[in-house]
């Protein structure tokens, strides 16, 4: 990897100072980095993608190429593939250039949003129908709260798949963050 920082750095046209000032180290660690006294850890690593715009992949292994394709490049292409309006492209190229941080703030608003627009009805009762987006919505609050969700059939065809996709998404990630805190919980527990 030290070979590769060293002709990254060099194809940037950057001298070890500046290219440690962009990722906030001192020239020193960029040096070892090059000289393979030091291997840079995993956020290090995640950094110089990010500043420079560096595939993952080659930095680490050498694969594929040097640069990560520009987000508007891949975003134009989802753009194609789905017919997104010029408001759904500029809302999602806005929100990929938030920081992770405050990408996560983003998905808690939504949810925090999904939640305060329901209401107090409960999750849908077991029944051979397709719950509706106000029940979906419930179904959110009570799994932002950290109760247990029920699973939901498959898209309804009621002619608004796309609002029940964008729930069913919303769903998915509670239910990775209920999994991650609950890991978590463990972990602690366990020490």
């Amino acid at each position: 990897m030290n070979e590769r920082i060293r002709k990254l750095r060099r194809l940037l046209d950057l001298t070890q100072q500046e290219f440690a000032d962009r990722i906030g180290m001192k020239r020193n660690t960029v040096a070892n980095y090059e000289t393979n006294r030091n291997e840079p850890s995993a956020s290090v690593i995640t950094l110089i993608c990010r500043e420079f715009q560096v595939n993952e992949e080659w930095l680490r292994t050498g694969g594929g190429e040097i640069f990560a394709p520009k987000a508007t490049t891949a975003l134009d292409a989802l753009a194609k593939e789905r017919n997104l309006t010029h408001g759904v492209y500029l809302f999602i190229e806005k929100l990929l250039n938030l920081k992770p941080e405050y990408q996560q703030v983003f998905v808690d608003l939504s949810i925090e949003v999904a939640a305060a627009l329901a209401d107090d009805k409960g999750v849908p009762a077991d029944s051979h129908e397709y719950p509706t987006n106000e029940e979906l919505r419930i179904a959110l609050k009570i799994a932002s709260e950290g109760n247990v969700v029920k699973k939901f059939p498959k898209i309804p065809d009621d002619g608004d798949e796309e609002s029940y996709a964008n729930l069913a998404r919303e769903q998915r990630l509670l239910e990775k963050e209920q999994a991650a805190q609950a890991s978590s919980a463990k972990d602690s527990d366990a020490g």
